[in-house]
């Protein structure tokens, strides 16, 4: 009795090749994934789906899927990896991505409900098969049968290479924006019949190997190239398109066409203002739709004359998208005022102005000018637009605050709600008008708006443009209205704000970057701190580029002080 027990144990643990069911289901399965997806896990795919299955489908095949905003393009991933890693003995799938946690936060949760799925048609399956937050693996073959992530971010793209199998299939999430190097060497594995390779992204820029996917590749028969448009999928409402095409500025906007229409239009990168823009901007007549209040914005210079201080006062009305900005006053300060000076000049100029609030760019030695004018008693915003913004909806647009508010520039003045003013002298006019039409700009991997760092714009020749910066401002200072108590009012003013942009409580990443930028320590919970450490870096790599180095040494001080504390990281 007791050896039949044995007996029996042993076999429920024994390889899935040894269970006789498994070789004809794999065999039923194999080569067709369409009817694996129907009837093993239960989905019901849409037609945009359905081609980039069967294109997908022969052996060695080689897709590229350029997709808008819910057109289910993870829950398919998640699929189609599991139908070839469970259909093809002793095979490997690797998810890669720039960023890993694209990889297992988003294909890997829908690799989880997928497995569910099948669990509960096909139960025989669980015993033989082990999912984890970051793999999916045969029991026995772990390393040699699974699914598994790999980032391949700059300077990773070597340890893509070495993955060699008879039945071995990648596929690359948010591949536009994977450097033409890590193609080289996932391309590079790829030498047996059936390696097949998938790429699946936003098409956010014209050059690339996934752009080059997307067309002369996929005009020699080297790829299948596909489109998966969110105005034909079944999984978005007309409620939703309509929601995106005012959010993003209309059909004819670069971000409608990457986000929706899954293509990559012509001014997907370049500058982000036109000079009839501008134009427009002088002649804007703002009826404000609510109480205005006034606001003032400082771009301190960056000393050692690479720029200038400008001041601009304005009228401000509403938040976000909606904001309406009148712009009063445009003064650019002399060349040899200091911080300190600068700051009294703000102090004099505004304090005619009922309930004003004023936005300082408080990176760099624009802290001093904050500091000063707050000891005279100004009512100072401390802007530091490197940072990442609060809200949830916002992120998904811009990365930084700098990003958003650019943008935003841009928008009010194609809806006519930003009025420019010429300032004192035709110089300064003509200093605006070179500067608004020299703001480059591109798309992330995620679709994202991104606004050339100055360290970006100094090798492209372009001088750091701080009157365009000051106009930028007004999208990221409150406002009290002019005609009440101020007393209570700038809190009710950030209340409506928060509300209207979904705001959420500052994650510990966050609070990390606060407290840093404003000579804070930071401090987290043990929990946290793999995100905050990581935040830390990512936002160090984005001061340096924006010439900001002491806030990076800060940074990076504070990494090493709180490594030494949790001790999570152990140095050679």
């Amino acid at each position: 009795m007791a050896a039949r027990n044995r007996s029996r144990k042993k076999h429920k643990h024994a390889a899935i090749t040894l269970d006789p069911r498994y070789l004809d289901f794999a065999a039923s399965y194999r080569s067709r994934p369409l009817a694996f997806i129907y009837d093993v896990i239960g989905m019901e795919p849409s037609f945009q789906q359905i081609e980039v299955i069967n294109a997908l489908t022969p052996v060695g095949a080689r897709v590229s899927v350029a997709s808008g905003h819910g057109t289910g393009k993870s829950h398919l991933t998640a699929a189609l990896c599991l139908h070839f890693i469970i259909t093809h003995p002793e095979s490997l799938c690797m998810l890669t991505a720039n960023s890993l946690d694209q990889v297992t936060n988003v294909v890997f949760s829908y690799i989880k409900r997928c497995w569910v799925k099948i669990c509960q048609r096909q139960p025989w399956l669980e015993q033989y098969f082990v999912i984890t937050a970051k793999s999916f693996y045969a029991k026995g073959y772990k390393g040699v049968w699974q699914i598994f992530g790999k980032t391949c971010s700059k300077g990773n793209e070597e340890g893509l290479a070495g993955q060699h199998r008879r039945d071995y299939m990648v596929v690359v999430d948010e591949a536009s924006g994977v450097s033409d190097r890590a193609f080289e060497v996932l391309r590079g594995a790829l030498t047996e019949d059936n390696n097949k390779m998938l790429l699946i992204s936003q098409f956010t820029r014209p050059t690339g190997h996934f752009a080059d996917s997307q067309m002369e590749l996929a005009e020699q028969g080297l790829y299948t190239a596909i489109t998966l448009n969110s105005e034909m999928s079944p999984f978005v409402n007309l409620k939703f398109i309509r929601e995106k095409r005012i959010e993003y500025g209309g059909v004819t906007s670069p971000e409608y066409g990457i986000r929706v229409l899954g293509v990559c239009p012509d001014d997907a990168s370049g500058f982000l203002i036109s000079r009839s823009l501008v134009d427009k901007g002088f002649e804007a007549v703002i009826e404000f739709a609510d109480e205005w209040g006034w606001v003032a914005v400082a771009d301190v210079a960056g000393g050692e004359g690479r720029d200038s201080s400008v001041l601009k006062i304005g009228k401000v009305c509403g938040f976000g998208s909606e904001r309406q900005v009148e712009v009063v006053k445009a003064i650019e300060a002399p060349a040899d005022m200091d911080g300190v000076q600068f700051a009294r000049f703000i102090h004099q100029e505004t304090a005619g102005y009922t309930n004003i609030s004023v936005g300082i760019d408080a990176d760099g030695y624009g802290l001093t000018t904050a500091q000063e004018c707050e000891k005279l008693g100004v009512n100072v915003t401390r802007i530091h637009w490197g940072r990442p913004p609060h809200a949830n909806s916002v992120k998904q647009r811009f990365p930084k605050e700098k990003d958003f508010a650019c943008v935003m520039v841009k928008e009010a003045l194609g809806t006519g709600r930003l009025k420019l003013h010429r300032g004192e002298t035709k110089q300064f006019e003509k200093k605006l008008q070179k500067q608004f039409v020299k703001i480059p700009y591109e798309f992330d991997e995620l679709g994202r708006w991104r606004i050339f760092s100055k360290k970006q714009l100094r090798s492209e020749g372009i001088k750091s443009p701080d009157i365009f910066d000051a106009t930028a401002f007004f999208w990221l200072v409150d406002y009290i209205p002019a005609g009440e108590q101020s007393d209570g009012q700038s809190d009710n003013a950030l209340a409506k704000a928060m509300a209207l942009l979904g705001e959420e409580e500052a994650s510990p990443a966050d609070q990390a970057i606060a407290a840093i930028e404003s000579g804070g320590v930071v401090e987290c919970e043990a929990d946290d701190y793999p995100d905050v450490r990581a935040a830390i870096q990512a936002a160090c790599s984005d001061w340096i580029d924006d010439g900001l180095n002491e806030y990076a040494q800060v940074g990076l001080m504070e990494v090493e002080r709180l490594d030494e504390f949790f001790k999570f990281y152990r140095r050679a």
